[in-house]
């Protein structure tokens, strides 16, 4: 384990020091099956343990995939910079979600993988991670883990061009799908009390994963159409109010939003679409209590949004 660790440091480019020891604390699960969690803490690992399950390699392969993580966030300052480079500079358009899933997807395909079968001898053929993204990310980035580790390479530009490459292949729909799109957002509305934006993120949070959230309020307030057009990740706009005066001004910001007939905003509507900078922008275009509410269900259950239409059916 100990090389392993030292091959891992080394692909990573780290800066972790070796005087500075890993401590392992494991905390027993009663049972055989179930979910276990392990998450870093630093140089402090906590691990869940099923009592009665007797599958210490993999258990073994869980710690040093907690090891990958900090190892990557301790990775040498310059060439952290020169990574977030490498990301910007790849023209794909879906280089950002590759990056936003990297860390997770590289010390599953180590942790679970390149080292389960050092340890073992045999591939792991069963699911790494109750995630398909990143699981699939990390079986697809295997064969160039493997490839590196074994030539003692640390990662590149070739390698990030190639992950990029890899999961853009593995999911062609990214770009469409809410539960992805949602997971970074910035929310544009025109809640006026707590209790308004308790609501909002109560209704997003019983269908998406809202892992970074930006909220603004109200919308036409200059700041907040500065952002709206200047922000880069998946804008959100909930209009239940001043509607009319609303969609004239975005439309100033979104011509697509011209196409747009006066007989398709008498119901609620669900607009998706790229803009002209390549950002994904969903509108809920709500006309009564119930709309937001009804909108983002519809969301969750078409999973993805067409490119072909703006107004999503």
């Amino acid at each position: 384990a100990t090389e392993m660790f030292h091959q891992m440091k080394h692909f990573y480019r780290s800066a972790w020091t070796d005087d500075i020891p890993f401590l392992v604390a494991l905390y027993p699960i009663p049972g055989q099956r179930g979910v276990s969690t392990a998450t870093p803490h630093a140089n402090s690992l906590c691990v869940g343990v099923l009592t009665d399950e007797t599958r210490y390699i993999e258990r073994m392969g869980v710690v040093l995939h907690e090891m990958c993580h900090v190892l990557y966030k301790e990775q040498l300052k310059e060439f952290q910079y020169q990574m977030e480079q490498w990301f910007d500079e790849n023209p794909s358009l879906y280089k950002s979600y590759a990056a936003n899933f990297f860390d997770e997807a590289l010390a599953t395909a180590i942790g679970n993988g390149w080292a389960y079968k050092k340890l073992s001898g045999s591939f792991d053929e069963k699911d790494w991670y109750n995630n398909p993204y990143i699981n699939g990310f990390a079986k697809s980035l295997y064969p160039l883990v493997e490839e590196y580790m074994d030539k003692k390479q640390h990662i590149d530009q070739a390698f990030v061009d190639q992950a990029i490459a890899l999961f853009e292949a593995k999911f062609p729909a990214t770009r469409t799908d809410y539960g992805i799109l949602l997971n970074r957002v910035s929310i544009y509305n025109d809640a006026e009390t707590a209790a308004e934006r308790a609501n909002i993120f109560q209704t997003l949070g019983e269908h998406f994963q809202l892992t970074s959230v930006n909220s603004s309020s109200p919308i036409l307030a200059p700041r907040n159409l500065e952002a709206l057009e200047k922000s880069n990740q998946t804008q959100l706009i909930i209009i239940d109010k001043n509607q009319q005066e609303t969609l004239n001004a975005l439309k100033n910001i979104f011509p697509q939003l011209d196409k747009v007939k006066a007989v398709q905003l008498k119901t609620n509507a669900l607009f998706s679409f790229y803009d002209e900078s390549n950002r994904p922008i969903i509108i809920l275009y709500t006309l009564d209590p119930q709309g937001m509410k009804t909108l983002v269900q519809k969301m969750k259950t078409l999973n993805y949004f067409s490119e072909k239409e703006m107004i999503q059916q």
